[in-house]
């Protein structure tokens, strides 16, 4: 096997789990050809079984892996490393850990975005501790399928190896994970790929077996620059197929034929700017400069916000009051005495605030036709605007472009439910941190929808309506399902089911859930491949 290191061994499983394989190989001095590194000097309590098997304090360093170069490394460079790098978000990382991972990308020449997490420097930097044909074995976060900045890694990684393969696993292998889990493989360093396996292991006995034989249980992906390539790969050939169909025979149309799509209104400070009622009543501002104000997707029930709900957050004491002075410097006492405490606790010095003529005039953005999330975890809903309220920018506006798109709008909103537009959904958004998916403006305009028949009334309008405000909302996507592709575009339930596995497989993988769960039970005794 030759010799092993891991750049981040912690508790050592991974470093006796080789000197096993080793010794039941029956390898001369097994234990010289393991090393290890740590930036925790606690770890070193865990190398009592390595050292008393023969293994030397020197073959173990406590540092902070990107930091070292392959020089600081006895018997450098490895024909093997395994790791479970830190999973720490770039936000997360201190001053002297950023400048550390930075320098050590400038010195292996992979360009990584400045969003990317710790374990993406990691796996980037072991590549320079390789000896030429060496292979390693990574366990990663789900980030590493569908993150945007995961995309450089992955085309380094098929740079850099001649047999490259992933793995995603069903159990989840850390309690306090908040992602899937990812196994990378790869082999040949100093070759390239052509094109890398994925696979999917329910379980993790079903792992071991995989890796047993990768290329017998794993299929063939296009990793392509183009996200949405990509993912349409992961999901597999059918359901693409059945995506791209839709398109080509005009049985859907994309949200910007139908919208523009807006950000919500930039307050600069919607702690401040946005009151509930009590807060109104305690200094008398009166509705005279009050505008409602959808502050939150939260605060949206259904497919349809209306008077009777925008009265009910009211009711409720919810932040749903926009502050409007319009302004103007000459205000009611007791507007002005709020105000003052704004500008005693710094909101006129807030970069919106301080950019403005008069710190306090909130822009108008106008009042949308319907709402849309920027971010969410489960999937965005279009809701229709009837209570001429105004949004934040944590919601975009849409703003119909046309009679026929206006008077279609339940239409609209009913297709942005179907599995369709969900899958549509997490093709064109983004992947954001905690698992949430991210809809720029740009982005939300290719969504797909179902084409809907003009001028004919949505019946199923308002059952589906009841069942989203009940919670029901799974009974509402098969009802939109069974409405829009199944009835009106003629699509097959099988054809249905493909895109709903498709769209939950991939809602799965970005919220760090059990990714086979959206795939059919497997046909055969090893795993079974989405889209196969």
């Amino acid at each position: 096997m030759g010799t092993i290191l891991d750049p981040s061994f912690g508790g050592c499983a991974f470093l006796n789990s080789a000197l096993d394989v080793l010794s039941a190989r029956s390898t001369r001095r097994p234990w010289g050809l393991i090393h290890g590194v740590d930036s925790d000097p606690a770890a070193r309590s865990y190398l009592h079984r390595l050292t008393s098997a023969g293994a030397r304090d020197s073959q173990f360093v406590t540092a902070d892996f990107l930091g070292l170069t392959p020089q600081d490394m006895p018997r450098s460079p490895f024909d093997a490393i395994v790791g479970n790098p830190p999973y720490v978000r770039h936000h997360l990382l201190d001053g002297p850990a950023r400048l550390r991972a930075e320098s050590a990308m400038r010195a292996s020449g992979v360009v990584l975005s400045g969003r990317s997490s710790y374990w993406a420097y990691f796996l980037a930097h072991a590549m320079r501790f390789l000896t030429a044909g060496g292979r390693i074995a990574f366990v990663l976060p789900g980030a590493f399928l569908h993150a945007d900045y995961a995309r450089d890694v992955r085309a380094s990684i098929l740079r850099s190896f001649e047999d490259v393969a992933w793995i995603a696993v069903g159990e989840r292998l850390f309690e306090d994970a908040e992602e899937t889990t990812v196994v990378l493989l790869a082999s040949g360093f100093g070759g390239a790929s052509i094109r890398p396996q994925m696979g999917w292991a329910p379980s993790l006995q079903q792992l071991e077996e995989m890796c047993l034989d990768v290329k017998e249980h794993t299929r063939p992906v296009l990793c392509s620059d183009d996200r949405t390539v990509w993912l349409l790969s992961v999901i597999g050939e059918r359901a693409s197929a059945i995506y791209g169909q839709l398109a080509r025979e005009g049985l859907a149309a994309r949200l910007g034929q139908h919208a523009r799509v807006k950000v919500g209104t930039v307050t600069g400070g919607n702690d401040f700017f946005i009151l509930a009622r009590p807060q109104c009543r305690a200094f008398g501002i009166s509705d005279r400069w009050l505008r409602p104000i959808i502050a939150s997707s939260r605060d949206l029930q259904g497919m349809e916000h209306n008077d009777l709900d925008q009265q009910h957050l009211d009711e409720s004491n919810t932040r749903c009051l926009l502050i409007d002075t319009g302004g103007k410097r000459n205000l009611p006492r007791g507007l002005s005495q709020y105000l003052e405490t704004g500008k005693a606790a710094g909101i006129d010095v807030r970069f919106k605030c301080a950019q403005r003529g008069v710190w306090h005039q909130v822009p108008d953005s106008g009042i949308p036709d319907a709402f849309m999330q920027y971010m969410c975890g489960d999937h965005p809903r279009i809701v229709l605007n009837r209570a001429e309220a105004a949004c934040t920018n944590s919601l975009h506006q849409i703003i119909w472009s046309s009679a026929s798109s206006r008077s279609g709008s339940r239409w609209i909103a009913l297709g942005m439910l179907t599995s369709l537009s969900r899958l549509s959904a997490e093709l064109c958004g983004r992947s954001y941190g905690g698992g949430l998916l991210k809809l720029e403006p740009g982005d939300a305009t290719h969504l797909v929808l179902p084409a809907f028949p003009g001028g004919e009334r949505c019946d199923a309008f308002e059952e589906t309506e009841q069942l989203l405000r009940a919670g029901r909302r799974e009974e509402a996507r098969s009802l939109a399902d069974s409405v829009l592709l199944r009835h009106r575009l003629g699509l097959t339930q099988k054809e249905i089911a493909h895109l709903r596995s498709a769209c939950d497989l991939l809602r799965n993988l970005r919220r760090g859930r059990a990714a086979y769960s959206a795939v059919p039970s497997p046909s055969r005794r090893t795993n079974h491949v989405p889209g196969s």
